[in-house]
């Protein structure tokens, strides 16, 4: 276990991480790692934790480009 971070694996934000980072989530800023699920929307790096915990179906639609309708 990692003095610092206390993982094992080391998290991604630790200084002891030796994975390759692709990206940074736009939602919470942290890197995305290359053992991390994540979604590449309109060019943009998001982690699928944060995107399925911080996001409703709706903002997700809007992300992608498309518009949500009331039913009438």
């Amino acid at each position: 276990m990692c003095e610092i971070c206390l993982q094992t694996p080391c998290c991604s934000t630790c200084p002891n991480y030796d994975g390759k980072t692709i990206a940074k989530c736009q939602i919470c800023y942290d890197n995305i790692c290359d053992d991390e699920n994540y979604a590449v929307i309109d060019g943009d790096y998001y982690h699928m934790d944060c995107l399925e915990d911080s996001c409703t179906l709706s903002e997700v639609v809007k992300l992608c480009g498309g518009d949500v309708f009331p039913m009438d």
